[in-house]
């Protein structure tokens, strides 16, 4: 994966700076956890939901410095960078337990919704985000449509990050690292009066790129460059009101996660451009330029991500007493540049230019309180989300082509497998010759310009009876109205010959996704809970349509119903905690990537075409062996099978895997910290290994995952004052390589473009509070 990543949180890389030297270990036993996954502050063991919680100090202990590395320790979940196509170095690929979406097209929504203080990211550029300055992360698993709503049909991931407090104080960190790590973090503190308090932060990452390319002055790609900054102001007009105002802006000025060709000739579209313009021109695509060696590539076309993006929002709060009320106000907007050279060669076959923006506006209302008595609680709400997103697509495949067959003496190129060239009757198409109508469809490049204004309304609610002290029954749904309008355009980049003249449809949804649980707290330390759920995923279009007929041809939700039971509980005198789940999913109506012939065009489309049943189970534990050791374990296993497919279409038989869905997940972790009377010492280490699994829908051999293991290590001190902090970090020190993403585009171009993982990386960070 690129190292274009916004991973901001490596100036957090040093577990031991973020917080005193107390490190939140309390001897009564393990500390206890505070997430929202209902809408309010809640002990994760009282919450009757799968939910991986990670605190920012934690993440710091942990390595996990962005979305990637997190996935990277959550059992059924993978979260990694680039998506189908040009990919992205920024963009994120978010799946949980086999539910998520590979395409990030503004014509396709997330299967996983990505909420940073409470605000929606409409769409997945930049979601492989910075965990700076991050108070928690929170991993829901199973739909969350009651309460998050919207695109949560396989989870949701809820960061929050810090708010302002009291004291004045703040924090400055150095880190220096392999190919040329320098990274900052700062952040500060100001209380501007008793009850206006502001919190800012910045940081920037810089570090060289990791695949050499040889015959482009063997440079490296996989630059990155980072810069996040973040102000927030909390207004406190009374004990009962909250009043935060926080901004965030994002600007990535980096190189694109390269790509790695795989060659699978022949295939028609790069066979016929090799005959007619590669070997004449002694420039041929061919196997010699695909590399074994994933962090060596022979490309020598633009590889670069430029992204610059932020937003506002506001959050009120205020407690009546029996009630409280909540209003998040946002606007987010962003703008993205994606560039790759698609063959990853020195040939010059194909080359991709991606621009994408999109703006957001969101408002909810929130309401809690008790109904009648302190046994019956409720939580409801009103949502309202809008986006406009655009993209200016220039795809420059197979340049010459075209030229090629207009000097071509005669119509010499059979345009359908059964047709006779020259042709001898009114059935045998043919190209070839100037001025040949023909010869337009093998015009390929061209400017592809989707474009779409989404809006999404909502109403949603959740009663909690307790029945009687010990047992809990939850009943809630959502009602959900979605409406798009879709625009779509795209002309042929040499003859400006419109391939898809502008399309333009109108299409809406409506679903109701309800939720009942039933939790029994068999003592105080220990809850049962039952869940049958449903999610959905709201309909769109086909970004790539290449032809008018698929362009009107949109697709419809995707449906799940979820059945889990889980345990939590905290044993041995709150010194061991265990929390398990057992699930099972019916996915129907699945929006996949397909092959499909139009006339006779073959074009890749995303259509419903299939449906699946998926199982499985998770376990993890946190032991407190002393109070300086502790250890962690979990354990993840997947059973994901379709149930339909259309093979003519998909190219997916019964026997196909999920993607991103491997059988096996584990992970396990050792900490231990020792105080002495010139501050405290942390070592700790984190190991994780993953089953195998494919990068795309059809298992494409060469985009398949090997299993494989990550092991991430720190070593630190923290003074006795907590003011000066020294640290050492590894990731992936036993230098695993494999593929982390990525596409196949093979039908036409022959090409498999795989994404590799980024190397070991050792770092130290100073850091100095004040």
């Amino acid at each position: 994966m690129k190292r274009t990543k916004t991973t901001a949180a490596l100036a957090m890389a040093a577990g031991l700076t973020a917080a005193p030297p107390a490190f939140a270990i309390q001897p009564s036993g393990l500390d206890e956890i505070v997430v929202t996954a209902r809408k309010k502050e809640e002990s994760l063991q009282d919450v009757p939901v799968a939910i991986t919680a990670v605190s920012g100090a934690e993440l710091e202990r942990r390595n996990m410095f962005d979305m990637v590395d997190l996935g990277n320790f959550i059992p059924n979940a993978k979260f990694e960078a680039g998506t189908t196509d040009v990919g992205g170095a920024a963009n994120a690929t978010f799946y949980i337990r086999g539910v998520g979406q590979l395409d990030y097209a503004p014509t396709t929504d997330p299967g996983v919704g990505l909420y940073v203080d409470g605000v929606f990211f409409g769409r997945v550029q930049g979601a492989v985000m910075e965990l700076a300055d991050i108070d928690r992360v929170e991993v829901l698993k199973g739909p969350q449509g009651t309460l998050f709503g919207k695109n949560t049909m396989g989870g949701a991931i809820n960061v929050t990050t810090k708010r302002p407090d009291t004291e004045f104080g703040g924090f400055g960190a150095l880190t220096v690292g392999e190919d040329e790590r320098i990274n900052f973090d700062g952040s500060i503190n100001i209380p501007l009066s008793e009850n206006f308090l502001s919190r800012f932060s910045i940081s920037t990452r810089n570090q060289e790129g990791f695949v050499r390319l040889p015959y482009d002055g063997d440079r490296k790609v996989g630059d990155e460059g980072t810069i996040v900054a973040r102000g927030t102001f909390l207004y406190t007009p009374s004990e009962a009101t909250d009043v935060l105002l926080a901004l965030d802006y994002t600007n990535i000025d980096a190189d694109a996660n390269i790509g790695i060709p795989v060659f699978n000739e022949p295939a028609n579209l790069a066979l016929l451009w090799n005959n007619l313009v590669g070997i004449p021109n002694m420039t041929p695509l061919s196997g010699a330029f695909e590399t074994q060696d994933l962090r060596l590539s022979f490309a020598t076309g633009s590889n670069a991500v430029n992204y610059k993006g932020g937003g506002v929002s506001l959050n009120i709060d205020h407690d009546f007493g029996a009630t409280q009320i909540r209003s998040i106000s946002a606007y987010r907007q962003f703008s993205s540049r994606n560039q790759r050279d698609n063959d990853s060669s020195p040939v010059d076959f194909g080359q991709l230019d991606y621009r994408d923006e999109q703006w957001q506006v969101s408002q909810e209302f929130n309401i809690f309180g008790n109904l009648f008595s302190e046994n019956l609680r409720y939580t409801a709400g009103l949502y309202f989300f809008h986006e406009e997103a655009a993209s200016l697509w220039t795809v420059d495949l197979a340049p010459g082509l075209y030229q090629a067959l207009e000097m071509l003496p005669a119509p010499l190129i059979p345009a359908l497998p059964t047709s006779t060239c020259p042709p001898m009757g009114p059935m045998d198409i043919c190209a070839g010759g100037a001025g040949n109508p023909v010869n337009f469809g093998f015009d390929i490049a061209g400017v592809l310009n989707p474009r779409v204004d989404a809006s999404s309304y909502a109403a949603f609610a959740e009663l909690e009876l307790d029945i009687t002290d010990r047992l809990t029954f939850v009943a809630g749904g959502r009602l959900t109205y979605d409406k798009k309008d879709y625009a779509y355009s795209q002309t042929a980049l040499f003859t400006g010959f419109p391939t898809v003249p502008e399309t333009t449809i109108e299409t809406d949804w409506t679903d109701i996704s309800p939720r009942f649980t039933l939790s029994y707290r068999a003592s105080d330390s220990v809850l049962f809970y039952g869940t049958v759920s449903s999610g959905y995923k709201a309909g769109g279009f086909n970004a790539r349509p290449a032809n008018p007929t698929v362009a009107q041809r949109p697709f419809d939700p995707e449906k799940i119903w979820a059945y889990e039971i889980g345990s939590k509980a905290d044993l041995a005198d709150g010194r061991l905690r265990l929390n398990t789940a057992a699930f099972f999913y019916d996915y129907s109506d699945m929006q996949l990537q397909a092959n499909d012939v139009v006339g006779a065009q073959t074009v890749q489309v995303i259509d419903n075409v299939g449906s699946a049943e998926i199982w499985g189970i998770e376990a993890d534990a946190t032991v407190l062996v002393t109070e300086q050791f502790r250890l962690y374990g979990s354990v993840g296993y997947l059973n994901a099978e379709y149930k339909e497919t259309q093979q003519a279409i998909t190219g997916i038989t019964l026997d196909t895997q999920l993607p991103k869905t491997p059988e096996w997940s584990t992970t396990a972790s050792a900490e231990y910290i020792l105080p002495t009377r010139i501050g405290e010492f942390l070592a700790r280490i984190d190991y994780s290994w993953v089953d195998e699994s494919f990068a795309d829908v059809r298992n494409t051999p060469s985009l398949r995952q090997r299993a494989h293991s990550l092991l991430n290590a720190r070593l630190g001190w923290t003074s006795e004052s907590g003011q000066f902090g020294l640290a050492i970090y590894g990731k992936n020190l036993t230098d695993e390589a494999f593929v982390a993403n990525g596409f196949d585009v093979s039908a036409a171009t022959g090409l498999v473009i795989a994404i590799p993982n980024e190397p070991r990386e050792i770092g130290a960070q100073m850091t100095v509070r004040f």
